[in-house]
């Protein structure tokens, strides 16, 4: 959360009332106090890092099965005949 606020300028925390009973917590960023408006980036920050996520995760996989099919197909290219099949040949 405080690197949401960071990220946001906001400033979240310090006296907050809970059912009647007010609590001081830690105040979490710097800036300004939130504003509606606030929301709204919130979620646009949310969305932009999840996406970002998205694409660095799509990426490693591709990784992956381009890493995977390289060692399929040397491993098949030096094995002997008889392992894939062209003994006969």
């Amino acid at each position: 959360m405080s690197a949401g606020a960071g990220a946001l300028q906001v400033r979240l925390g310090g006296v907050s009332s809970y059912h009647g009973k007010t609590k001081n917590k830690p105040e979490f960023g710097c800036g300004s106090l939130p504003e509606n408006k606030d929301i709204n980036r919130s979620i646009d920050l949310v969305t932009q890092t999840l996406l970002l996520w998205c694409v660095v995760i799509s990426i490693m996989f591709v990784m992956v099965l381009v890493s995977d099919s390289h060692l399929v197909s040397q491993t098949l290219s030096t094995a002997h005949p008889s392992f894939i099949g062209l003994s006969s040949l």
